[in-house]
Parts: C-alpha cells; sequence; structure tokens
C-alpha cells in the first residue's frame, strides 16, 4: 500500500533503508531493509564493541568512525482477531562487515560473534479504553532468549502500569530494547509495578517497586546480583502557596565477589516549591547506608533555590546547600540544578556549606552566555566562570 524511504543521519549513524507495508481484511504484512554505519572499535580485523555516543575526538574514535556496517533485512506478519485483539510474528537477519568479536567477560557487550545473528518473535496484544497488556517472545540464533508481559490501566482517580520480562545473557538484538531497570546491554530479569492515585486535583500519591536480577558484570561496571528498590511519593498543591513534596526510597542490593555482600539504602526527601514569579525550592534530604545491617554512613542536607526571571533572555538563580556527612554515605545532592547528572563524588557530598549565583542570557536566538560565581569547601573557597553558548 505505501513504500518509505529514508536516508539521514544520527548522532552515532548513517543510516539509508526502505520499509513496505501492506494490509487486507484483518491481515497487515511489513518488510524492511536498512544499511547502517556504526563507530566501532576494531582489533585483528573484528570489531569488538560498538560506539554509541558519536564523538569523534581521540585518534581512536576518529579511526573508529563508521568502521562497522550493518545490513538487516526483516519481516513482520501481524493478524487481528478482534477489534481489541491481534497476534503477529517477526524475524529478522543481520550481517555486520567486519564480523564481531568477544572482548574479556567483563567489558563485553554482546555475546555472539562472527558476521551474522537471525532471531525471531511471536506477539500478543490486548487493548481497550482504559487498559492494554501485551506479550512478546524472541529468540536469536546466538543462543539468546527473552520475553516481556506487561500490562497498564487507568481508571478514575487511579492508573499504575506493571510488568515482567527476562532476557538472558545471550540475547542481543540490533533494534531491541531494554527492561525497565535492566539495560539492553547487561540483560536479566526485571519486575515491576507503579500506581498512581489522585483524589483530587491538587493531592497526587504514587508508588514504585522493582526487582532486577542480574547475576553477571555488566559492560559499564559491576552491577548486583539483585536489586529491590521501593519509592513512595506523595505531592499537594496548596493555593497561594506552592508544592510540596515527600518521597521515600528504599533500596537493597546483594553482590557477589569474594564474599555475598547486602548494600542498603534508605533516603527520605522532603521539598517544598513557592509560588510566583520568583519560586523558591527549599529541599531536605536524609540518607543511610548499611552493609550486610552495619551502618557504614549517614547524610544530611538542606538546600535553599532561588530563581528570578530578568528581561525576556535572562535567567538569574541563586542557591546554597548544607550537608552534614559521616562514613561512607550514598551520593545524594544535586545543590545545582542544570548541570549534567547527578554529583556523585564522594567529595562532592561531603560535609560542608555550598552556594553559587549564576546568570543566563540569550544575547540572540543562537548565542548565549553564562556567569557563575561559586564556593565551597569541594571546589576551594571561592571560583568563577563564564561559559559562551553557541547554536547552529
Amino acid at each position: 500500500d505505501r513504500v518509505r524511504g529514508y536516508d539521514g543521519a544520527g548522532e552515532a549513524a548513517a543510516r539509508r533503508g526502505v520499509y513496505v507495508e501492506a494490509a487486507r481484511g484483518i491481515v497487515r504484512a511489513g518488510a524492511m531493509a536498512t544499511r547502517t554505519m556504526l563507530d566501532a572499535a576494531c582489533e585483528d580485523g573484528r570489531a569488538t564493541s560498538i560506539r554509541t555516543t558519536g564523538h569523534h575526538r581521540t585518534r581512536g574514535e576518529l579511526s573508529g568512525e563508521n568502521a562497522l556496517r550493518e545490513e538487516c533485512v526483516a519481516a513482520r506478519l501481524s493478524v487481528s482477531l478482534a477489534p481489541w485483539a491481534s497476534v503477529g510474528a517477526s524475524a529478522g537477519s543481520v550481517s555486520y562487515s567486519p564480523g564481531l568479536a568477544r572482548r574479556d567477560e567483563e567489558r563485553q557487550r554482546f555475546r555472539f560473534e562472527g558476521e551474522g545473528l537471525q532471531a525471531a518473535s511471536v506477539d500478543l496484544l490486548l487493548a481497550r479504553d482504559d487498559w492494554s497488556c501485551g506479550a512478546e517472545a524472541a529468540v536469536t540464533s546466538a543462543g539468546g532468549r527473552a520475553f516481556l508481559i506487561a500490562a497498564r490501566f487507568s481508571g478514575g482517580r487511579l492508573k499504575g502500569r506493571l510488568g515482567c520480562g527476562h532476557m538472558s545473557r545471550e540475547y542481543w538484538s540490533p533494534h531491541g530494547g531494554g527492561l525497565p531497570g535492566v539495560s539492553g546491554g547487561t540483560n536479566g530479569t526485571s519486575a515491576w509495578l507503579e500506581l498512581e492515585y489522585r483524589p483530587t486535583g491538587t493531592l497526587r500519591a504514587a508508588a514504585e517497586f522493582l526487582l532486577t536480577g542480574r547475576p553477571w558484570r555488566s559492560y559499564y561496571s559491576e552491577l548486583p546480583d539483585r536489586k529491590e528498590q521501593m519509592r513512595v511519593q506523595a505531592e499537594t498543591r496548596a493555593p497561594g502557596l506552592g508544592t510540596l513534596e515527600l518521597e521515600f526510597l528504599t533500596r537493597m542490593k546483594l553482590k557477589s565477589d569474594d564474599a555475598t555482600r547486602e548494600v542498603a539504602v534508605s533516603r527520605g526527601r522532603l521539598s517544598l516549591r513557592t509560588c510566583g514569579s520568583t519560586p523558591a525550592v527549599l529541599t531536605f534530604v536524609r540518607s543511610s547506608s548499611r552493609e550486610d545491617e552495619v551502618e557504614t554512613g549517614t547524610l544530611t542536607a538542606a538546600g535553599l533555590r532561588w530563581e528570578w526571571t530578568t528581561g525576556e533572555r535572562s535567567l538569574l538563580s541563586a542557591g546554597a546547600t548544607s550537608v552534614s556527612a559521616s562514613g561512607d554515605p550514598d551520593s545524594a545532592v544535586a545543590y545545582e540544578p542544570g548541570l549534567p547528572g547527578r554529583f556523585a563524588l564522594a567529595t562532592l557530598n561531603a560535609s560542608g556549606t555550598r552556594w553559587y549565583i549564576r546568570l543566563k542570557t540569550a544575547v540572540t536566538d543562537r548565542v548565549g552566555v553564562t556567569g557563575r560565581l561559586s564556593g565551597g569547601p569541594a571546589r576551594g573557597q571561592f571560583g568563577i566562570g563564564v561559559c559562551l553558548d553557541l547554536k547552529g
């Protein structure tokens, strides 16, 4: 019925391909063929890792630019059993030039080697206006197995989603995604439940439960064999006052190295955001870390932050955070918003008071300037920085 072609470049790959889809009655069929040039690190004529950042800064990154060619063909067939139910099957084959080679056990990204991989899956989808449920099972020619079942519902003031899934260590798919709490690079078993309840327009309560298991090391770092996480949140919006949030998080990890260790973190957070054109945010955090039921560190932090809009193109913000830490606590402080990620280094969550004043100004639509003053024990008593932002 229709044919689509595309030719574009992403951050990490240049892709060319075609997709064809046809439908008749309750049957729908589709087919695709793609050729993608990927960045990769190569050793002895084989690709040992696939790079997805898109950066070409070092000699190694430059030499690996578009070093791996991926060619994929796939087809899918689905049948509508009813207006609210359908079943489908998919199959695909991918080839690589040069071929892929396994790395050492601790740093590998994939569990197959060679020039090609084939995958097939079957799926079922049930959907109504206020709920939906889906399930899928897949296998690969490298011995990988995966399954997933998930559902979501919404009725009145309550909505949620739940599911479980498993990806074996050998499972990998070039166009496949991951499970909540489980990335496509590490795989594993995962189960999750998320609930949200809104009794009124100004009150919200939510809860999240997550279980994951990874009995191996990931590509990036050593992950726990098992992880259990629970998060409970409550939020209320008081007219004329602002938004009050209360959050409690508990996380337990089981690690195996020379001996099995149980590592747990409990964290409570209270946040108040005022109304008005110059909102202030007050945050209080209390965190406790334990290993085998023995407390290894605590952290208590209080922070205050303001934002002022000055003119049409400028934003002035200021804040301060006071931290009291002992032992080896879990990092919980992000005292200056707008910087990438959370401050995870222990020195930035050490005892002391930090402050900053920052002015962001858009000179034109494509040119911006940011100036920043800061102080604190982690970066010295006083610091100044200027940044020029260019777009286009």
